[in-house]
């Protein structure tokens, strides 16, 4: 008897991760694809948790964790509200919260800039003033904003005074651990550094390329810095366009190590809690570890690398699971790894998300973006 089965296939394109952000805490992550649709994972089962699909024409590049700030709120109570909310930015200048419960936007503003390139949480805000967000935009200015929770006129999204332009594009951003400094990166070789509470430059670094000149004789292509990030000593970690992995001197600005193991662009860089790891990778799918193997010298050594990957690595974070501090990486390849960040070279990454479908069960309610802010308080729980 011949047996006649129905089966019906599904035309599943692709679509890359363009970036990660961390949740405070380190209990929830959220990705964005390139077809701008955003996904929030728990770190404790790596379950889904949301998902906001993109729309036509979205181009996301940025994503980011921030607290509102509820100005009717007590002194004592400044968080008020959902403790975190996440933000996302894209190439077309557009800045939007997100509402987790609903998946709508809650609020959207211009950059005011043109297209935001990198989206950064200040680390730490001070008592009764709002957690402001870093925006690198492309005419060269880091401005601020700032989100009000609540409902009407003035709450949402608001700008607050920023930085003005340098020369190029701001493609990168890192804040000081003590939040008192930002680092920024361009697209003309340079990292400048800031004072913020007096909105004043305090540093220059100009980052060297192999090449100044292209085989015509003329100058070459720009030199930017795709990735920064800052140790809690406060050393200044670059990736650039030239494939090169250097450390600064954050007070002095002066260059300590460079490593040339990339053969392409350095897109993101990583470094794990208490400053001993730092991993970066980028176009040629090389996630490349480095440790700090004396720390009162801060000398630096390459120490390995895995090639997980099949394409380009867009995106990196430390998230933090059961067992410890957790790297996450994402690119060109649509997949989502961990890796255990104190044991990268022993064990092999693990793959978070290889084919990702819509979540058949949507439930509303509270996620673990709503159960500890910025600064430690509980969040209240949304309906069920």
């Amino acid at each position: 008897m011949l047996e006649l089965h129905r089966s019906r296939f599904v035309e599943w394109q692709p679509s890359a991760v363009v970036a990660l952000a961390v949740a405070p805490g380190g209990r929830a992550v959220a990705l964005a694809r390139e077809t701008g649709d955003i996904e929030v994972y728990d770190t404790i089962d790596w379950r889904c948790s949301a998902r906001i699909p993109g729309h036509e024409g979205a181009a996301v590049s940025a994503l980011a964790w921030c607290a509102p700030f509820d100005i009717d709120a007590e002194e004592d109570d400044v968080g008020g509200g959902a403790p975190c909310v996440l933000l996302s930015a894209g190439l077309d200048g557009q800045i939007t919260e997100h509402d987790l419960n609903t998946l709508r936007p809650r609020s959207v503003t211009d950059s005011h800039g043109g297209s935001v390139w990198c989206l950064c949480a200040e680390p730490r805000p001070k008592p009764g003033q709002p957690q402001r967000v870093a925006v690198a935009c492309d005419d060269g200015a880091v401005r601020f904003v700032v989100v009000l929770a609540g409902e009407g006129v003035g709450r949402g999204l608001q700008h607050r005074r920023g930085f003005g332009a340098v020369g190029g594009r701001c493609l990168s951003l890192a804040w000081h651990h003590a939040g008192v400094n930002i680092a920024a990166g361009t697209s003309k070789a340079h990292i400048h550094v800031w004072d913020v509470a007096n909105s004043r430059e305090i540093e220059r670094i100009t980052v060297e390329g192999r090449d100044k000149l292209n085989k015509y004789g003329k100058e070459g292509d720009e030199l930017c810095v795709w990735a920064l990030d800052y140790l809690p000593d406060g050393t200044i970690v670059s990736g650039s366009s030239e494939g090169d992995v250097t450390f600064w001197d954050g007070k002095f600005g002066t260059k300590l190590y460079t490593f040339k193991q990339h053969a392409a662009d350095v897109l993101a860089v990583a470094s794990s809690p208490d400053g001993r790891f730092v991993y970066a990778s980028g176009i040629d799918s090389q996630v490349a570890q480095f440790e700090r193997v004396d720390a009162d010298a801060n000398t630096w050594a390459y120490t390995t690398c895995k090639r997980p990957h099949t394409h380009d690595v867009k995106a990196m974070a430390m998230a933090s699971g059961p067992a410890g501090a957790v790297l996450l990486t994402g690119g060109n390849d649509a997949q989502l790894l961990a890796y255990h960040a104190h044991a990268f070279r022993k064990r092999h990454p693990v793959r978070v998300v290889s084919v990702p479908q819509r979540t058949p069960l949507a439930l509303t309610g509270g996620g673990l973006w709503t159960g500890v802010s910025a600064t430690g308080k509980k969040g209240k729980k949304g309906g069920g």
